[in-house]
């Protein structure tokens, strides 16, 4: 079964991934912000709040249909509510799924310092970086993942699920875009093999899959 999100006593989250499924989440949020463009310290705006209360972004909905899709019109049948509303929404809500992505990248990488190699048993052992720890073969029993030996351990607290909720929803939707996806459609789960765009629709279903269990652990 694909990796999915398990809850923790301190309420927060926890994933076994493995390196392809590793090395996809931090892929996709780095396309994430790639596609997001300079936050407010790249615009030189950090510092000064004046300037970032009354800087005004676009007031054009972007033609990328990606980023259209992240960034819709508030007001979709009235262009200039929808102009007025973007002026002064836009770059904050692209600095707020920035965050999101960039903490993604920052958590994977903190969690990828240290490899587990998992037994058959169970148990894991530090392969890289790290010392056995007691105890926590029981824990990691009860997490989704694949089998390869090779194992990243990601624990998320409480904030940081949120911020992985709101992450994971960008990615889902910009993928789903890329593919053409509308609400409902259900012609994901029956590509051939050979079709080109089968890969990204398995990644797809997986987001979905991580989104859904994470928000599950929150409801426990």
């Amino acid at each position: 079964m694909p990796a999915h999100f398990q809850p923790t006593e301190d309420g927060g989250a926890a994933i076994l991934l493995d390196r392809i499924e590793f090395s996809i989440l931090r892929r996709f949020a780095v396309q994430m912000l790639e596609l997001l463009g300079p936050g407010e310290e790249e615009r030189g705006d950090a510092d000064d709040p004046f300037a970032r209360l009354f800087a005004e972004g676009p007031s054009r909905a972007p033609e990328d249909p990606v980023l259209a899709r992240l960034l819709p019109d508030a007001y979709p049948d009235d262009p200039d509510a929808a102009a007025e509303f973007r002026r002064f929404t836009e770059n904050d809500l692209r600095d707020t799924k920035r965050a999101a992505a960039l903490g993604i990248v920052r958590d994977l990488d903190a969690a990828g310092r240290d490899v587990l190699r998992v037994t058959r048993s169970g148990g894991p052992r530090a392969a890289e970086g790290g010392e056995d720890e007691e105890g926590e073969g029981e824990e990691l029993d009860h997490l989704g993942g694949a089998e390869p030996s090779e194992m990243v351990l990601l624990r998320l607290d409480p904030e940081g699920v949120q911020r992985w909720l709101r992450g994971l929803n960008d990615q889902r939707l910009a993928l789903g875009t890329w593919l053409g996806v509308t609400q409902g459609e259900p012609e994901l789960d029956h590509l051939p093999d050979d079709d080109p765009h089968r890969p990204l629709a398995i990644a797809y279903r997986w987001l979905a899959l991580l989104q859904d269990t994470l928000v599950e652990t929150q409801l426990r």
